[in-house]
């Protein structure tokens, strides 16, 4: 039999609840319905079923007020419960979503990375061979043109290799807006 802390020190159980809300209300209601047990057909009862009808009425009072405590505790115990249980849930699927999207960025990380090591690659061939070709431009100030075209460009391609590694950087960093 589990018991219902009522008050500090006050365990009452729920048997004990029931059975004095029970005998509260049959001796009350029995004692004022019954003519015979209250003074001229009830309606003028002497001190003592006065006395008797007010120890009743108490003691019916005090039932409820027990009842009412044990619900109101019993509700809490629910409510504490399902916001454990709500906590759990949340907190097992916010780990659960946040590792799925670590794994996911950092094997898309790695695979632009790669992709793009093969691109720089390719690129650096081809600007190696054109700046080997510099030599073979007798005119000096076609050289120093095609020379300063290709720093431009090697400059700009490696400037948009930064930015597009950036740009997925920031995609980690964004957040779902409401």
């Amino acid at each position: 039999m589990s018991g219902i802390e009522i008050k500090k020190g006050l365990v009452v159980s729920r048997d004990d609840v029931d059975e004095l809300s029970n005998t509260a209300l049959t001796s009350t209601s029995t004692a004022l319905l019954n003519p015979r047990s209250s003074g001229f057909l009830g309606l003028f009862p002497n001190e003592e079923q006065k006395l008797s009808n007010a120890h009743h009425l108490k003691e019916l009072e005090q039932g409820f007020q027990y009842r009412h405590e044990a619900l109101k505790l019993a509700i809490s115990t629910k409510l504490q419960s399902v916001e454990e249980m709500c906590n759990h849930v949340l907190v097992t699927g916010k780990g659960n979503i946040r590792r799925q999207r670590q794994e996911f960025f950092a094997t898309e990380r790695l695979a632009l990375e790669q992709k793009l090591d093969n691109i720089i690659d390719l690129f650096n061939n081809d600007i190696e061979k054109r700046y080997g070709k510099l030599d073979d431009i007798s005119h000096p100030k076609l050289r120093e043109l095609e020379e300063n075209r290709l720093d431009k460009k090697v400059q700009s391609f490696h400037d948009m290799i930064d930015q597009l590694i950036g740009e997925f950087t920031n995609i980690i960093n964004e957040g779902v807006k409401k």
